[in-house]
């Protein structure tokens, strides 16, 4: 497994993860574009077997010295291998080697148990839950990790 830059070359694999994973919450693709073309962080963890890519996490500048990671995603067969651990803490080495970050912020479904302790086993913490923040009405915790 490799962790590089996702290239406008990616969109097709991208948004087929993207649409099986997130459905009616995936972004579009002409969102997807410009996230490629114009990201802070846009990484992706590839399968060196058949160059297939597992998951990608989006990192973008929210503020000044905040940085909110709108996206992140391991592909179903690949959940529960330590792929996401090893793709969240990559990107956060990346970050912290900036030293321009003062925090990262995040949302997630409150209901997704896996993705919170991921988060949680990285110091990352609850601020507040956000009622209705996904489109089909489940609530949402803003996450915050302080560099």
């Amino acid at each position: 497994m490799r962790i590089e830059k996702v290239k406008i070359n990616d969109l097709s694999q991208i948004m087929s993860l993207e649409k099986t994973t997130f459905k009616n919450d995936s972004f579009s693709k002409e969102t997807m574009e410009q996230l490629i073309n114009n990201h802070t962080f846009f990484l992706k963890i590839v399968n060196n077997n058949d160059e297939n890519i597992i998951g990608f996490i989006i990192v973008l500048e929210q503020e000044r010295n905040t940085l909110n990671i709108i996206n992140f995603l391991i592909k179903d067969d690949y959940r529960n291998t330590g792929l996401g651990s090893y793709l969240l803490n990559h990107v956060l080495m990346e970050i912290k080697k900036s030293k321009f970050f003062k925090r990262i912020i995040l949302n997630v479904q409150t209901s997704n148990l896996r993705a919170l302790k991921l988060y949680k086993n990285y110091n990352f913490r609850i601020i507040k839950e956000i009622d209705n923040y996904y489109r089909k009405g489940d609530n949402a915790y803003l996450m915050e990790l302080k560099l």
